[in-house]
């Protein structure tokens, strides 16, 4: 368990020192424009992360409880096919709307893959903090 923990709070730790330095350095070096635009792809992100996901993140810490290993192995497949599926759907939606905001198109073409790497983030750490002897705490 605390294996689980140190692992978990490591990433996590890292992930905020990340975080902050990469603002300070982008904040440093892009115009207000190129700044803005970082903001819109987070601010975008923030709400298609869910609907790719189907807003169901949380029901793998449930499913990790409940199902034994081979079948929370196909449960996780399936969940992870979906979400590729959803990110295609929005790779496409992207091709069609990118020709009239051409200003925006880096972050039209980027933002499918930067959601689909931080659904398996988060599914990895939901995954990594869920075992059977959770249900004992």
């Amino acid at each position: 368990m605390i294996k689980h923990f140190l692992n978990y709070f490591s990433f996590s730790i890292l992930n905020a020192a990340l975080t902050f330095l990469i603002s300070i350095y982008l904040a440093r070096n892009l115009t207000i424009e190129e700044f803005g635009m970082v903001g819109i792809f987070f601010a975008i992100s923030f709400f298609l992360k869910p609907l790719a996901a189907l807003n169901s993140l949380r029901l793998v810490s449930i499913e990790k409880n409940n199902l034994s290993n081979s079948e929370f192995q196909k449960f996780s497949n399936y969940f992870i096919s979906l979400s590729l599926l959803w990110c295609f759907i929005l790779v496409l939606l992207s091709l069609l709307i990118a020709p009239y905001f051409e200003d925006y198109i880096f972050l039209i073409y980027y933002l499918p893959l930067y959601i689909f790497i931080v659904m398996l983030g988060e599914f990895h750490s939901l995954v990594l903090i869920q075992t059977k002897d959770s249900k004992k705490h």
